[in-house]
């Protein structure tokens, strides 16, 4: 009862907070100014190709512009330029320019987010399961990992800040986050658009117009984006149905509302679908008879498969001054609703399938007010609270053995999470000192209808477990910063953060879906932040050695059925470094390599050798999934100039991904690869015209994304794409 009560108080007050900041925001005209990020948010500084640029950043929460190099963390911005120049589709792409850093979808149901950082994150797509990385747009926190892999268009800047981020960002980023921030309008008038074709009848096209409705007061804008192809991979089974074909369309309007000079208020909506035909996802082996194709990309399934996803969401954000600071005030909900139909052995033998009425209902609400002051040249404060609650219902049918078996199971997720957070930096002449922390509350009630509990349409099922639990976490932050010169800044930090604890929405019978307890993190990271020769050249590089209790993962039980549990502690320490360099003008050379090293501290209640009893020594020597040692990138950017005919942009990108895990059992090793992109590009003299050719994993190599499914009857692995070129026209009027 105690409970409720004090998760009510924090709810009242979290609403009062938001609710009360965007009316003050709406009706006070005579606010000071906001000191809100600009319409170049992102792009603060471009090369001009004898300098290396800058981009603005948002990691530590604050509505002021600060670089990324000045910030103590350790973080990779992309800008919207870059992005544009590496032809990024999501997020995925963007992944590959920042170390020890994997965005790859799950290779289940399309669209769902199995993101790894510093070898920490999920690797399934069960709905229930609290992410590790946390992903945020405009300030909106996506509560679940289906539908976070959509096309990327649009986009001011991506920052990936790698390592917890409990005390600024909440829960759920013991891994890291990744933050990305649309557009604004620039209150001119302008058209911008692009269109591609590639092989595989790859059609993309993004177009967005933008100006004045009432000059210096209403500015909006409304961007478009649609992307399909025919299929990515050929089917042995089904010729003339190839799989991975897709179609997809996003919209978002944005209007900024200025009454005076003094205040800003910004509505951003977004409306999308995708359509997904065939999950790309290869058979390694089968012992039903089925045969294995021949050809790499040539995969092989008879069953007819089609996933949908149709979301939108509305955010309304409110920034003002007031003495000493400024308040940003948050408002956002979204609904998203899925529908998976998957083979998921991925051979012609109908073994194992999704099939209706799979899929989730979500929706979710959070309110959030953050007050930064600046006090003289020696204190500044970030503080604020937030609440967020969603409703989450996923049903899940399996067509097992060609029909024979057909269980369906569903269950229903009601969360209710509020936190409060305060962070100050004290400046001491060169030296910062930074001191924080975060209480949150996150309270979940849970009702599941196991396997075969419901009938064939999930429209009627028998709810046999029914729970809730109320989890409270603090997780403070200290870190001490050396700047002895503005170009070089030498930082330490520690930080907790933790993994929400829950309930399994796919259950077995007999099984109970939990509780299990939040997956908790101590963080020990040092780095150094150097620019040289005049901003030719700048190295970034961090240590980190991260330490996690009631580490979240799913086991094996006594009776051989899977359930999640804190079965595991572990130790992950690593480094990165990240180097830009111009040698000389107009040539940009840049990379990153990320080493990590993981291993488990205790693994529990894990039976390896099949006589139901746990091999806690044998399970410490497994590998953690998804964590590969090595990885790097290397990226060379070349402009030629050719007079009032414009320049020339030879651009190229090689990643690598080392060998790794695919599951926490260890039943699949999946190897490394190397992935090597390029495109050439013309530009108009006055940069409004634009042509490029480009190609995307030109070797043609076999690269596995995150997840797969490995049992004794079937061994199924999810591909990335293979090689993929084109050409893009766009323009900017």
């Amino acid at each position: 009862m105690r409970e409720n009560d004090d998760f009510r108080r924090m709810l009242r007050s979290s609403l009062v907070a938001g609710i009360s900041g965007v009316l003050i925001c709406a009706g006070s005209p005579t606010l000071a100014q906001a000191a809100t990020a600009s319409s170049d948010e992102g792009q603060a500084r471009a090369s001009d190709g004898s300098q290396l640029g800058d981009i603005v950043v948002t990691a530590q929460r604050r509505s002021r512009a600060e670089t990324a190099q000045r910030v103590p963390i350790a973080i990779t911005a992309v800008s919207g330029r870059q992005l544009e120049e590496m032809h990024a589709l999501t997020l995925t792409d963007v992944g590959r320019v920042a170390p020890n850093v994997s965005l790859t979808p799950s290779g289940t149901f399309p669209g769902t987010a199995n993101f790894l950082i510093r070898g920490i994150g999920v690797n399934t797509s069960d709905p229930s399961a609290e992410p590790a990385v946390g992903v945020f747009v405009d300030g909106m926190y996506y509560g679940v990992n289906l539908g976070v892999v959509t096309d990327a268009f649009d986009l001011e800047s991506v920052e990936i800040l790698r390592g917890p981020q409990g005390t600024l960002f909440g829960r759920n980023v013991t891994g890291g986050a990744v933050v990305m921030r649309s557009r604004r309008p620039s209150g001119e008038f302008g058209l911008q658009g692009k269109v591609s074709y590639g092989n595989f009848n790859q059609i993309s096209g993004a177009a967005s117009v933008e100006g004045p409705l009432i000059k210096d007061v209403l500015n909006a804008k409304v961007a478009i984006m649609s992307n399909s192809n025919n299929g990515l991979f050929a089917n042995a089974a089904n010729p003339g149905n190839r799989i991975g074909r897709h179609n997809d369309l996003i919209v978002r309007p944005i209007m900024e509302f200025k009454p005076s000079d003094r205040l800003t208020l910004t509505l951003i909506g977004e409306i999308g679908r995708m359509d997904d035909y065939g999950t790309p996802s290869i058979n390694v082996f089968n012992n039903a008879g089925a045969p294995i194709p021949s050809g790499k990309f040539i995969l092989s399934s008879d069953f007819d498969a089609h996933s949908q996803q149709r979301w939108k969401h509305v955010i309304l954000e409110g920034a003002y001054e007031v003495p000493n600071g400024t308040i940003k005030a948050t408002l956002t909900a979204r609904k998203i609703r899925t529908s998976f139909e998957t083979d998921v052995d991925a051979s012609s033998a109908q073994i194992f399938s999704f099939v209706a009425p799979t899929g989730l209902h979500q929706h979710q609400k959070s309110a959030e007010i953050i007050y930064n002051g600046k006090f003289g040249d020696y204190f500044e404060l970030t503080a604020g609270g937030n609440y967020f609650q969603q409703m989450a219902n996923y049903s899940e049918a399996r067509s097992l053995n060609g029909g024979a078996s057909r269980p369906v199971s569903d269950g229903i997720l009601h969360q209710k999470t509020g936190g409060v957070f305060a962070q100050g930096d004290a400046h001491f002449g060169t030296v910062t000192i930074t001191a924080g922390g975060r209480y949150t509350i996150d309270h979940k009630a849970v009702m599941t209808a196991a396997l075969g509990g419901c009938s064939l349409d999930g429209t009627v099922c028998n709810y046999a477990f029914s729970n809730a639990h109320t989890w409270r976490d603090f997780t403070p932050k200290a870190g001490i910063r050396w700047q002895p010169t503005n170009a070089l800044q030498f930082y330490f930090t520690y930080t907790k953060g933790f993994r929400g604890g829950g309930y399994g929405l796919r259950n077995s019978p007999g099984v109970l879906p939990g509780p299990y307890n939040p997956e908790k993190v101590d963080a020990y990271e040092v780095g150094a932040k150097s620019e040289w020769f005049d901003r030719r050249l700048r190295v970034n590089m961090a240590l980190y050695r991260n330490t996690y209790d009631d580490l979240q993962r799913l086991v094996q039980d006594f009776n051989l059925v899977q359930r999640t549990l804190n079965a595991a502690s572990a130790r992950i320490q690593g480094a990165e470094i990240e180097i830009a360099a111009i040698p000389v003008r107009n040539l940009t050379l840049s990379g990153s390599v990320g080493y990590t090293d993981a291993k488990y501290l205790a693994f529990n209640n894990l039976d390896l050798t099949g006589d139901k009893v746990p091999d806690p020594l044998l399970a410490k020597r497994l590998l953690l999934s998804q964590a590969p040692k090595w990885n790097y990138n290397l990226t060379a950017s070349y402009d030629v100039p050719i007079g009032d005919a414009g320049k020339l942009n030879f651009r190229g990108n090689y990643y690598h991904l080392g060998k790794r895990a695919n599951d926490d059992l260890n039943k699949a090793i999946l190897p490394s690869y190397g992935l090597l992109d390029a495109s050439v590009s013309w530009s108009s003299a006055d940069d409004r015209y634009k042509i490029s050719v480009f190609g995307k994993n030109l070797a043609n190599k076999l690269a596995y994304a995150n997840g797969g499914t490995v049992s004794s009857t079937f061994e199924s692995l999810p591909l990335l794409p293979p090689r993929r070129y084109g050409v893009e026209v766009s323009f900017k009027l």
